[in-house]
């Protein structure tokens, strides 16, 4: 919003469920408490106008039910080894390669490794490890550090 006629505007809250005839006064009565926080006054007599309207609409946030731990843990089935780059320790590395559809709940491949699908590959470098989770989803696990 702005006094009509300058060439700037200043953002202003107004938070309302509804908007209706006759709430005019309280945008107003908005934007000179914001005027006034920023240049320590107002200018009396002068129009206000709004450039700009910016709506924040949000639903209540959904909670996701957690997905409990796979029972056991095996390791997930090899394909073959493939030599990789490193990036993280800038040499190659010989890599697992697993076959994401024959993961089952609870396979761990520790990196490096790469777990392929038909139309993605996902690299699991040296400090990681996957694990499957029962909702077959994929979770990236740093290693614990080595002393």
């Amino acid at each position: 919003m702005r006094y009509t006629g300058q060439g700037w505007e200043i953002p202003v809250q107004y938070d309302a469920a509804h908007f209706a005839p006759g709430d005019e006064t309280k945008l107003v009565t908005a934007f000179e408490e914001a005027y006034r926080t920023l240049f320590g006054r107002v200018i009396e007599g002068l129009e206000v106008e709004v450039t700009n309207w910016s709506l924040t609409v949000a639903t209540p946030e959904r909670v996701s039910p957690s997905v409990p731990a796979p029972g056991t843990r095996k390791d997930a089935p090899v394909r073959r080894m493939r030599t990789v780059f490193d990036a993280a320790l800038r040499i190659h590395v010989e890599a697992r390669e697993v076959a994401r559809d024959a993961m089952e709940p609870g396979a761990v491949i520790e990196g490096p490794a790469i777990i392929i699908e038909t139309e993605t590959s996902t690299i699991v470098p040296d400090a990681y490890r996957a694990e499957m989770q029962r909702d077959g989803a994929l979770m990236i696990v740093r290693k614990e550090a080595v002393p």
